[in-house]
């Protein structure tokens, strides 16, 4: 029972959930508080996969949250769990490129050289990707460089086909096989020549990557470079073929001076030959012809039968040796060509192996004399057609069913010995041409192993001339590089000459359809010419016409510009007198008025005065009763004994007394100021001397009296 309950409980954990459910949900949505509670409860786990094959781990290194892996790892996950394709959590942070989840699953002891169903490592797939942090974590914790997936892959291959080339430099810098193939048997070189990457090619042959090897096809990487769109590819293949074939085949001067004899012996021992034949031949004719002549002489108009076979059948042996004489010079001319084609190659060898200006110039003077030799040979194969093209054309004349009778006419043996002896002349003229043609060949080729010495003689070393090399291939790569970028600006140079093509061409085909014929346009022009003419006459007059008005009305102008300068300064004087009128007609007024307010106020002054006068009586009056009333106060205090009130009354009312003294003198002071005050003022604004602040005052003033007039 209780071995029952347990395998229920494990089979109850295993089983998908709703916590497991919530789990994934919280990954999805990035929430890291959820995932840490979730992971706490009982039957909840990271690496359970859903209908689907999703797990909680697998998402989190998917979508690079590292710190969903950090509280994972707490919870005890197990780092080397695959999902349904056969993925590790690290094959999907490298897959999507992050570097850090690599880190932290790699230093939680997640094995780098896992594989999944494939056959394909984290590299594979972090190469595949692009990413250099991803790549460089893996290659830190010493995951495989080289290790081939089931398609035969090593990483290098798949960053090639994808074209990441910083990942491909890393790589190859650190261990990678430049010459691996996968199943088809195509090597790096060939794919990165297929996508038309310049710069991984470039990589991949300063490594020293094969350029001869060949996939299953039998096509090599030139191919491959030549089936992609970028045509700048085959320049560094070609460079480096060339280099190949420069380190395999480098000349000594010692094999070039054997090469050279040799050469001589052969040209020397034709031309010997060829010389006894000709010579022989020329006597073989010689006989023949005095024979000939001695049968014309004592022969009858009717010559025998026998004497016609032999003359015929010398002849036949004299085409035949000259045949045989020509099919033997024209050998000697191919061996000469085929001497001349040696010549070029060691030439070639040898000015790639320069590294001057002076070798330019023999380079171009070799050619110029190849040139001219082979020029010559042409017309030596022409003159050899034309011999033997005549040689054709006798034999069908004089062929064996061409005899008719025993005997032959005199007239007609005539006429066959003029054709004889003119073709006879014809071959000798072949002949010494030949003859002297092949002796200016033979002339040509002693200079031209004469040059080859002198050139020997100029050239350099080998290592100084293979340093000269290296510089000059560095730079040419420089130049490349240069060349690729000028080429792709060239390209959309291109683009835009090709637009302004297309605009030309339109505004061609309109100026064509706006033409005119000739004949009526040089009508029209004469018509025109005649009418320009009759109007630059009138132009010219009205023109002197328009200088003397010009003139007259600039005088004019000058005269309008100066009364018009002193009728503003009249105007402006005006202004200002009537502006100073209206100032003091202004003052004038405003004096009136306040003279008169000043009338005013010193009548209504006078009043006031008047009226303290009379205050100050009555006050004068009421003081001298409140000094009796103290007098006998003080008496009725000496008769009787007063009380302690009647004192203090008396000593207020001598207080208030003294008090209405001091406000009386002080009134009096202050009427007299304000009066001296007012009789400066009326005086001044007598006079006109008024100050603006006084002014203002008294505007003040009466301003306030009006308003309490008004008030009243």
């Amino acid at each position: 029972m209780k071995s029952l309950k347990a395998k229920f409980r494990k089979s109850d954990t295993n089983e998908w959930n709703k916590n497991d459910d919530r789990l994934l949900q919280a990954v999805e949505n990035g929430d890291v508080e959820k995932v840490a509670s979730l992971l706490g409860k009982k039957g909840a786990s990271a690496t359970k996969q859903n209908s689907e094959g999703k797990t909680a781990f697998h998402l989190a290194a998917a979508k690079g949250y590292v710190e969903y892996l950090r509280v994972m790892f707490t919870h005890g996950v197990d780092v080397t769990v695959q999902d349904t394709t056969g993925h590790s959590a690290l094959h999907l942070a490298a897959k999507n490129g992050h570097h850090e989840c690599i880190r932290k699953l790699l230093q939680s002891k997640c094995p780098a050289e896992d594989i999944d169903s494939s056959g394909k490592t984290a590299l594979h797939y972090a190469m595949a990707g692009g990413c250099l942090q991803a790549v460089q974590v893996l290659y830190e914790h010493k995951s495989p460089v080289n290790f081939k997936d089931l398609d035969g892959n090593i990483p290098l291959l798949l960053a090639v086909q994808n074209g990441h080339t910083e990942v491909c430099c890393f790589l190859l810098d650190h261990g990678a096989d430049v010459n691996s193939r996968d199943k088809n048997g195509r090597t790096a070189l060939m794919l990165a020549c297929e996508i038309g990457n310049s710069n991984i090619v470039e990589a991949l042959i300063k490594k020293g990557t094969d350029i001869n090897l060949v996939d299953s096809l039998g096509h090599n990487a030139l191919h491959y470079s030549k089936l992609s769109e970028n045509a700048g590819i085959q320049s560094p293949l070609l460079s480096k073929i060339s280099q190949d074939a420069d380190l395999k085949t480098p000349t000594k001067p010692k094999q070039h001076e054997q090469v050279s004899k040799i050469s001589s012996e052969r040209s020397g021992t034709p031309k010997k030959n060829a010389l006894e034949e000709s010579e022989r031949n020329k006597e073989k004719v010689r006989e023949l012809e005095e024979k000939l002549v001695k049968r014309e002489k004592g022969a009858v108009i009717k010559p025998p039968v026998e004497e016609y076979e032999e003359m015929k059948s010398s002849y036949c042996s004299v085409i035949e040796n000259m045949n045989k004489e020509k099919v033997f010079l024209f050998e000697k001319y191919q061996e000469a060509q085929e001497e001349i084609m040696k010549l070029k190659d060691t030439l070639k060898i040898q000015i790639t192996q320069e590294a001057s200006d002076e070798a330019g110039d023999m380079k171009e003077a070799m050619n110029r004399m190849i040139d001219e030799l082979n020029k010559q040979v042409s017309e030596l194969l022409q003159l050899y057609k034309e011999a033997q093209a005549e040689l054709e054309d006798y034999r069908k004349r004089k062929s064996l069913e061409d005899v008719t009778a025993e005997y032959i006419h005199k007239a007609e043996h005539e006429k066959l010995m003029q054709v004889s002896n003119v073709s006879r002349a014809k071959a000798e003229e072949a002949l010494s041409e030949m003859k002297s043609q092949y002796s200016k060949v033979l002339n040509e080729l002693t200079q031209l192993k004469q040059l080859v010495d002198t050139q020997k003689e100029n050239f350099v070393s080998i290592t100084e001339h293979l340093q000269v090399i290296t510089t000059l291939r560095t730079t040419g790569k420089e130049m490349e590089e240069t060349i690729g970028r000028l080429k792709e600006h060239l390209a959309s140079k291109e683009v835009e000459v090709a637009k302004l093509e297309k605009q030309l061409l339109e505004e061609k085909a309109a100026m064509t359809d706006a033409m005119v014929p000739r004949s009526s346009y040089e009508k029209l022009q004469s018509s025109l010419e005649s009418e320009v003419s009759v109007l630059t006459l009138k132009l010219k007059e009205s023109v002197k016409e328009k200088e003397k008005v010009h003139s007259e009305v600039s005088q004019v102008q000058s005269e309008v510009s100066q009364v018009k300068r002193e009728k503003e300064n009249i105007q402006t004087l005006l202004k200002s007198k009537e502006e100073e009128i209206n100032e003091l007609l202004q003052k004038f007024q405003q004096a009136q008025e306040e003279i008169a307010e000043m009338k005013r106020y010193s009548e209504s002054s006078s009043k006031l005065e008047e009226d303290k006068d009379k205050k100050i009586n009555e006050m004068s009056k009421e003081v001298t009763k409140l000094k009796e009333a103290l007098n006998s106060l003080s008496q009725l205090s000496y008769s009787t004994s007063s009380s302690k009130r009647q004192n203090q009354q008396l000593e207020v009312l001598q207080q208030q007394v003294k008090q209405l003294q001091n406000q009386l003198a002080e009134c009096k002071k202050h009427h007299q100021e304000v009066i001296s005050v007012y009789r400066m003022h009326l005086l001044y604004a007598v006079q006109g001397q008024m100050d603006e602040d006084v002014q203002k005052v008294l505007t003040q003033i009466l301003t306030m009296c009006k308003n309490q007039s008004q008030k009243k």
